[in-house]
């Protein structure tokens, strides 16, 4: 879910950032929230979609992320190189015509059912989006147009 993204608190856009680097641009851990320097409810997006619950965004997620994160003071501490989005996943023809979907691997069928539950995903995560903002426009409205975070 792409929310506000408060610049007074450092650490859990730095963090983010980390768990991108950490984990070879496998995983990101963000929407991370909590009060004081206790932080609770991460939202975990993997590169292949799989595995931490529905809110799972895949590729979707993490270039979302990416899209809003600005590298900090924190982040050039911690020596963290700038965020690249991640590019599509390739898929290229084989010599025989059929679809050779690389780091993916089998059959055509596989990409397609992998590709329909990506786009399920999107759609459910497309769906979050909206509704942050609906939240966010009703708190917006509630407190005179002043963001309280």
């Amino acid at each position: 879910m792409q929310g506000i993204v408060g610049s007074e608190r450092l650490t859990p856009q730095a963090f983010s950032h980390y768990t991108y680097e950490a984990s070879g641009h496998d995983l990101l851990i963000c929407d991370i929230q909590g009060v004081g320097n206790y932080f609770t409810d991460p939202q975990i997006h993997s590169k292949d979609g799989k595995g931490f619950g529905l809110g799972n965004c895949g590729l979707s997620g993490i270039r979302r992320f990416m899209e809003t994160h600005q590298c900090s003071d924190l982040c050039r501490r911690l020596k963290l190189p700038p965020m690249a989005l991640p590019g599509p996943l390739k898929v290229s023809r084989s010599s025989s015509g059929r679809d050779n979907p690389g780091r993916h691997g089998g059959s055509s069928s596989t990409v397609l059912a992998q590709r329909i539950a990506e786009s399920d995903r999107n759609a459910a995560c497309a769906r979050d989006e909206q509704i942050a903002r609906e939240l966010q426009q009703l708190e917006l409205n509630h407190h005179g147009g002043r963001r309280l975070r």
